[in-house]
């Protein structure tokens, strides 16, 4: 080993490796015994969740794409508690605690196309009084029955009413950042006595259905009779339509449960082969249900759609159905919660600060071109990186990343070229892409036993291919993780209106999160809450800020980086799609944003332009939109029979050699910020063999949970 610490290289600042640089460095024990860089290509943190300020546009908040947080992140919000009590903000600073920083919401909005026309399903989503990111994984049996009384307001009385109960009963707003971190730290007795009752209720009912078919018969004749009911008194509205997949849905998933017997460990793996709509068929669904709002919001979540098109929608059936448990059964506070600025601002540069004061080294600019096995093939000999470029002080580890936005550190959305020697140079390359074509100013070379004892590889799995230097004499099994387990290219928009959502027509919840909507901008959310953070002169303030995203056409693996325009095609196809977005489909969200004379159009006047000499459809250039295209930009799939494919973080076969992130074999094989964090903390175990927490872990083996 070099010296009496042991040297990590960790290769990539998103979420996952920083996760793991952060359980390596948590205790001063720790600090003594590893010694931990971190090689970050361009100048920011947060991988596919990075953001950056414009600072030729009032400091606006450009995100990679739209970020929501749910409220199962148990892992990830456990560790953002603690940073946020690490960095010691003053009161008075904006984002001074976790709970300014993340606020509670409930209510999601789903678009069905019913009889020729858009309608909106509404869903509120129960609140509880639990804290994210404490005790474990269930809620305490109070919980779930609070939260079932919720529902059959909402059911009762509708999602108005349902929504004014929970704003009465649980807090929001400044009562919620004022609220003490409480809940139960422990799983009580009460609760593992409902769990076993519940596998026990489950493994009743396979019995039943083994021995006594006569029951499913019943039920499936009752069901379709529903069915029948519900058809003929549809009539154009979508309610009983919405109440029949309900109840198939539910059914489909109950038999389904039962004659698999998932309430057993490890029987999971028996349906991983299956894409899930499949399987709800396979258990009786009908296909209304199986291609339903209900049943497609798991596909659209995830941006399961194969090649970017929702004809290719694939989902494994065992992700998909421990996906929603984890959704219903483990949130806590809320379904969801909205940062209130960027994600950068609000977990990146809290996180890169307390990892800076824990001694972590961070190096920016430096792109990892090739990481070399050594002669035997047992272990990583050397890795090449480009240093992208120098800075004025001389020491590649000074840089400062982060600049001042009202009172908020925040990552910029170019480089600081004021602290950069070959800054002439680099304002034309995007230090960001693998297709740039650009070199670097010169390649270092990393030894092991020299630079890195061991080397953590946290970057998403279609970078394999672009830095494993001789990359088809890598094991087999290598190999066939890295061809087999996919990610699809997605791309995002950002709009900053004059009108707020009530002028611009909008009926619903406040601050919507909406998806199901047209291909391929599927998704959008109001994200006014993060413009107070923005810098905007008051003159040209914006009322309403909006985000759009979803998984855009496109290549299932990315092409050769000698394809130095494919970044350039695909933003501009995003440029495009986002432009018929808006002249085709933005006023039947938003009927207050038509235009006059076009009224299918936006009125492009709304859109919040520092050039008040544009007009028409050229106000939108000084928007914002992009193409998350790069193989480090592209959200990881849950293909059905790919699990299997997926490797350990720390069972690679190359004894110096670790994995994290989302695409790892991590328990929860669907991409969010939650699977990356949890890939980050098995990192981190493979690494040092301690045995860190990782909530909710014993989920991953069966419905409820088993002890």
């Amino acid at each position: 080993m070099s010296g009496t610490r042991k040297k990590v290289a960790i290769i990539g600042g998103g979420p996952s490796g920083l996760t793991t640089a952060y359980w390596l460095s948590s205790t001063p024990e720790l600090r003594a015994q590893y010694d931990v860089t971190v090689y970050q290509m361009g100048w920011r943190l947060g991988g596919k969740g990075a953001s950056g300020r414009n600072r030729e546009q009032s400091d606006r908040v450009e995100e990679h794409g739209l970020h929501i947080i749910f409220g199962f992140y148990q892992n990830f919000f456990a560790m953002v508690r603690e940073v946020y009590g690490a960095i010691r903000r003053k009161p008075e600073a904006p984002l001074s605690t976790w709970r300014k920083a993340f606020h509670p919401l409930s209510a999601g909005i789903m678009e069905d196309y019913f009889h020729g026309k858009w309608q909106p399903w509404f869903e509120q989503f129960p609140r509880n009084n639990e804290v994210p990111g404490t005790g474990p994984a269930l809620n305490g049996p109070s919980d779930y029955f609070v939260m079932l009384l919720q529902l059959a307001l909402g059911a009762l009385f509708g999602w108005r009413k349902q929504q004014a109960m929970e704003n009465v009963d649980f807090p929001t707003g400044t009562a919620w950042e004022a609220a003490h971190d409480s809940g139960h730290p422990d799983e009580t007795l009460l609760t593992r006595f409902v769990i076993a009752l519940m596998n026990g209720t489950l493994a009743l009912l396979y019995w039943i259905d083994i021995h006594m078919h006569w029951i499913i018969a019943i039920a499936g004749f009752l069901r379709r009779t529903i069915w029948q009911v519900i058809r003929v008194s549809v009539h154009g509205f979508s309610g009983p339509h919405r109440l029949w997949t309900a109840i198939d849905l539910g059914y489909a998933l109950l038999v389904g449960i039962v004659r698999d017997k998932l309430f057993e460990p490890g029987n999971y793996d028996t349906i991983d082969e299956w894409d899930f709509r499949d399987w709800l068929g396979h258990h009786g669904a009908h296909k209304v249900t199986m291609w339903s709002p209900y049943t497609r919001a798991i596909y659209d979540a995830a941006f399961s759609y194969n090649d970017g098109r929702s004809s290719q929608e694939r989902i494994s059936a065992s992700v998909a159905i421990r996906t929603i448990v984890r959704m219903i059964m483990t949130y806590k506070g809320a379904m969801y919660f909205k940062m209130q600025a960027g994600m950068g601002d609000t977990v990146f540069g809290p996180l890169y600060e307390a990892l800076k004061e824990r001694g972590v080294t961070f190096r920016f600019f430096h792109k990892t071109s090739a990481i070399h096995l050594n002669d035997d093939r047992t272990a990583i000999a050397r890795i090449d990186i480009q240093q992208q470029a120098d800075l004025l002080s001389g020491d590649p580890t000074s840089y400062v990343p982060l600049y001042d936005v009202l009172g908020l550190p925040c990552w910029p959305s170019e480089p600081l070229y004021d602290q950069i020697a070959n800054a002439g140079v680099l304002k034309d390359i995007d230090l960001e892409s693998y297709y740039s074509g650009y070199a670097g100013v010169r390649t270092i070379t990393l030894n092991a036993g020299v630079e890195f004892d061991t080397v953590v590889v946290a970057t998403p799995v279609q970078t394999l291919p672009f830095i494993c230097a001789d990359y088809p004499s890598w094991s087999d099994r290598w190999r066939t993780m890295a061809e087999g387990v996919k990610a699809v290219q997605t791309l995002s928009f950002q709009l900053w209106l004059s009108k707020d959502l009530v002028h611009l027509g909008w009926e619903g919840p406040e601050s919507p999160l909406l998806s199901l909507y047209v291909e391929p901008y599927n998704t959008w959310s109001d994200m006014s809450q993060v413009l107070d953070k923005e810098n905007w002169p008051a003159s040209a303030t914006p009322l309403n800020a909006s985000y759009f995203t979803g998984a855009q056409p496109g290549p299932d693996q990315p092409p050769a980086e000698t394809d130095h325009d494919f970044p350039i095609r695909m933003t501009e196809a995003a440029r495009a799609q986002a432009l018929k977005f808006l002249e085709e489909n933005l006023t039947t969200l938003l009927p207050g944003a038509a235009n006059r004379d076009h009224p299918e159009s936006v009125d492009w006047s709304l859109l919040v332009s520092p050039d008040a000499t544009r007009s028409g459809p050229a106000r939108f250039e000084t928007q914002y939109w992009r193409a998350n295209c790069d193989p480090h930009e592209r959200c990881t799939l849950a293909l059905p029979g790919t699990g299997k494919l997926r490797i350990e973080a720390g069972s690679t076969g190359y004894r110096n050699l670790v994995i994290a992130g989302d695409w790892i074999d991590n328990g929860i094989h669907v991409a969010c910020m939650e699977g990356a964090v949890m890939g980050g903390i098995y990192a981190a175990r493979a690494v040092s063999g301690i045995q860190f927490p990782v909530i909710g872990e014993m989920l991953s083996e069966s419905v409820f949970g088993k002890k």
